[in-house]
Order: structure tokens, then sequence, then C-alpha cells
């Protein structure tokens, strides 16, 4: 199916005719976004005729009198489309390219090595040990022995954190990459014990040929980023008109193409289940004519952020959390605007209230600490971060999301669930992000990305 869903940014919302100068050209860069579900309307609006007196018992054609532009993108928490989304969402994103480094360790082999085996261990810790290393070994042999002592856990890493390459032994070295969680990363030193080589002399002697290092540009943990993976960082939107964006629905096979100006997304919610949901409205949305674009869309290996890619920092005591969703609501309105003649509403612009971020914690099991913190109305920082399996291509960094909360509050119930014949009981509360003094936010959202700072979002010739 070729059907799709593209989107390019607006310098200025665009009205009805809007001139493709500045300040409202559209930018040249397209997001395609592969949609489980999305669309966008006109939403006419029609105005009834039938109270009036017209001498016949029959209802009346109404008159179309406006439109009310609106529609909806339902789209995997992609970290390469997530970063657009919440730029027409009430923040500004703004990307940095790393400048840290990946640590590359180097095994070279001295005297003469004939037979035997020996044992690596990653960063000098027991826990990290490969042992029965071939005295022959090549590099997809070595890697097959650290991806499977990884699987066994308790080592601090994850698949692909380290890559070997070189080799193979003994006439050649053998290297050791470190990438994903470990990139730009200060690595210690691994160390080698050769004692079960046969030869004359038999030596492995491990070097730091690349030191890691975290650079300037870092994330929330303190850890860095290597070139090629960018960090986009959230602020609040100030002044009067929102963001927007140009959208494109192609419906290929039914020839039918609908594009719409000055769209915004007023609620962007971020499910446990891997989805995001923005409902969006806008200024204009009209039938075209075929755009003649081919889609271009992530690869298939770059995944979304799963469950399964989360970590959640919640408040120290409570319950084990079992979901967190989120959502962030964004008060925009489109208004009209008599300096042109339109069915369509002019201006995209703030309304009452501020940006916020709220949801729902879903705890396994109910616990007194969160009940007070209800009763009290605590505050308290909470941290959700995402890691995805999925690296930025050639940098090694994984895409990895932050969501940062200093001072969250408990605002709703249910709370624990109601009493009935078991032994567990979970609990449901709502909870939004509140103004911190100390650091003067309530929320900050970090996504790593493959989208180029500067040029990622938008670009205006």
């Amino acid at each position: 199916m070729s059907s799709t869903l593209s989107a390019w940014m607006e310098e200025t919302p665009r009205f009805e005719d809007a001139p493709t100068t500045a300040p409202y050209r559209i930018s040249t860069v397209r997001h395609d976004f592969p949609v489980i579900a999305g669309r966008i309307g006109a939403e006419p609006q029609m105005r009834s005729r039938d109270d009036e007196l017209r001498g016949n018992l029959s209802p009346t054609a109404g008159i179309v009198e406006r439109y009310q532009p609106a529609g909806s993108v339902n789209v995997g928490v992609y970290p390469n489309k997530i970063v657009p989304v919440l730029h027409v969402g009430g923040l500004v994103m703004t990307g940095t390219q790393g400048d840290g480094a990946n640590e590359v360790q180097t095994l070279t082999t001295g005297g003469t090595v004939t037979g035997g085996t020996w044992i690596l261990t990653i960063e000098a810790l027991a826990a990290f040990a490969v042992s029965g290393i071939a005295w022959n070994t090549t590099a997809a042999a070595l890697q097959a022995l650290i991806d499977d002592t990884i699987r066994r856990g308790g080592t601090g890493y994850r698949l692909g954190d380290i890559v070997v390459g070189g080799g193979p032994f003994p006439a050649t070295p053998l290297t050791l990459t470190f990438q994903g969680g470990k990139a730009a990363t200060n690595v210690v030193q691994s160390t080698v014990n050769a004692a079960g080589l046969t030869g004359t002399a038999p030596t492995i002697t491990p070097t730091t040929t690349t030191p890691g290092s975290v650079g300037t540009v870092l994330l929330p943990d303190g850890r860095g980023l290597p070139p090629g993976a960018y960090r986009w960082v959230s602020t609040k939107r100030a002044g009067l008109t929102a963001k927007s964006m140009r959208v494109m629905a192609a419906y290929e096979e039914n020839l039918l193409w609908e594009v719409g100006s000055g769209f915004g997304a007023t609620q962007i919610s971020v499910g446990a289940d891997g989805n995001m949901e923005a409902t969006l409205i806008g200024l204009v949305s009209q039938p075209a004519a075929d755009p003649a674009i081919t889609p271009s869309h992530d690869a298939p290996s770059a995944h979304m952020f799963l469950e399964r890619d989360l970590i959640v920092t919640w408040r120290s005591g409570s319950g084990r959390v079992k979901a967190l969703p989120w959502q962030i609501s964004n008060p925009i309105t489109p208004e009209r605007n008599h300096g042109t003649r339109s069915a369509f509403p002019g201006l995209l612009l703030y309304g009452e209230g501020f940006v916020t971020l709220s949801g729902t914690v879903e705890l396994a099991d109910a616990d007194p600490d969160d009940r007070t913190a209800h009763y009290e109305g605590d505050t308290f920082a909470a941290l959700a971060h995402y890691q995805s399996r999925s690296k930025i291509g050639s940098s090694g960094a994984r895409y990895e999301m932050f969501v940062d909360v200093p001072a969250a509050q408990i605002t709703d119930g249910p709370g624990p669930e109601d009493l009935a014949a078991k032994r567990r009981f979970g609990a449901t509360y709502g909870w939004m992000a509140t103004y911190d003094t100390a650091t003067a936010k309530d929320f900050t959202i970090t996504v790593t990305s493959a989208l180029v700072s500067g040029t990622g979002i938008e670009t205006y010739v």
C-alpha cells in the first residue's frame, strides 16, 4: 500500500491562500509518518435553514457556514518522529550533535601462540569474565562469546554495547568498540588472563587505542553522545502564535489527496503500548492533486520505544510501577481573521492555560507512601527513561528518551483497587508535572535521534 501521511513545518501558521514567501514559507524538510491510523479533514459546519418560514413542509438545504479543520496521527513512538510532533505540541525542540568519542580497546598477541584458551575480563569486572576463548578466535566467535555472557545477565551491559572487530588471532589484533549504553564513555581497561595459552612465551596485551570521552553534549544522566547522534531538548514555546505544520494525507489507491495547513497538536499521548497519538487542529484542509512524492521511512531496524525499553524512577518508598502512560496538553485554538474573506479560520493562537505534562501511574502493589503523597499534596522527582535496542547509525549510540519531572504531584485517584478476595492490590493515580523553583521548570523531554541539528526539523529557503 502506498497511502501515507506526511508533514512539513511552517514558518507561520498558513491561512487560506497565504503567500509562500516569508514569513509564511513551508519547510523543505518532509516528515513521513508510518501511521497506524491518521487523517485530516475540513470538518464542514452546516448552518440549518429549517427555522425559516418557506411555505413548505420539507427541510431546506443547509449552507456550509465555516470549517473547523481537525485530524489525528496514531504512530509508534519512533525517536525520529516524536521530535517533530513535540515541536508542534507546545514545545521548542533544539538539537545539538554529540562530540564525545566511543572507546576502542585493542587486544594484541605477543610471543608465539600455537594453542590453548584465554580469558577476557571486561572493565576488570569479575562478573564479566569471558572464558574459554580459543587461541585462534575470530571476531565473530569472540562476539558470540561476549553476547552469550551478556545474555546470562549480571554484567551491566546490553547486547550491542560491545562490538568486536579485527582478527583473526593470533596474526591480527582484535578490537573492542564500546557503543550503545557505553557510547561516549571512558571505559576501564579490560584485562586478559593468558595462562591457558601454549607456545613460546605467549601473551595477549590489551591497550586503549581510542579513549572514550563524554564530550560537552550531555544526557540527563551525565553520559555523552558521539558524533552522528543528536540530542534534542525541549523548552516551552513562548509567544501568542502556535507552531504549525502542513499535513498531507494520501489515499493513493483511491486517487484522493487531502492537504492541510496551519495544523498543530492540541494533545500528544504516549501509551505503555509504544504508540503515540496526536490530536490535531488546523486552519485549512482541502482536496489536492497528486503531489507525486515517494515517502522515505526509517529503516525497520530503527524501533519505536516499547515498554521493555522503559525504566521509571518514581517516589521513594512507592509501590512498584507497572505502567506510566503520559500526555502533553497544548492549549491552542483556531480563530477568525477578518483581514481575509474565508470560511476557514485564519489564526492559530494559544488559548487559556499552560502547556502541561500529566499522566497516570499504575502500581503493581498499593503502598501507604503513595496514599500519603496524594493526601498531603507532596511533590517529588520522577523520571521515565526509555533506551531502545536500536542504534543511531554509525554513531553506535542508542535511541533514548528522558521525560524528566523535578516536581511531580499526585492529583487524583482512584488510588488502591477495591477490596476483593485476593492477596495483592494494585493502585492507580493521576499525576502532573508542576513548577520546580530549584530548576525553574516543570518538565524537560530529551530525545537522542538521527535528526540533524539545525536542519532535521525545518529548513526554509
